[in-house]
């Protein structure tokens, strides 16, 4: 079986004779250029955190909402928006807050609710 060999770097000393100089420099040089490429070729958008099925506390619903805490609480308690309760902690299902915000709200402006 043939395996692909890995490339080992061999450090530079930390004493160098004149005559280890330039031997040494364009080691350093190819070090250098492969980190430039290693910048040039890297990912530079940020990574997105991967949206939850769930929103996990009124301050996150209020949030997902683009509301005051109040008005969270508010539409929670008044039954608008479906949720789950185990010991305090509040879970929502995003999805279920998406229906009830386009049965509520005129003109389907779930990301947008304002206080009326």
């Amino acid at each position: 079986m043939n395996q692909p060999t890995k490339q080992v770097m061999t450090p530079v000393p930390r004493v160098l004779s004149f005559e280890q100089m330039p031997a040494a420099l364009a080691h350093l040089i190819d070090e250098v250029s492969c980190l430039k490429l290693m910048l040039e070729n890297r990912d530079t958008k940020p990574q997105e955190e991967p949206e939850s099925k769930y929103i996990y506390s009124i301050r996150g619903l209020a949030k997902f909402l683009n509301c005051s805490q109040v008005t969270a609480q508010k539409l929670k308690n008044e039954g608008q928006i479906k949720y789950r309760q185990i010991g305090r902690k509040v879970i929502f299902e995003r999805q279920e807050v998406l229906k009830a915000m386009e049965n509520h709200i005129p003109g389907n402006r779930s990301r947008n609710y304002q206080r009326s």
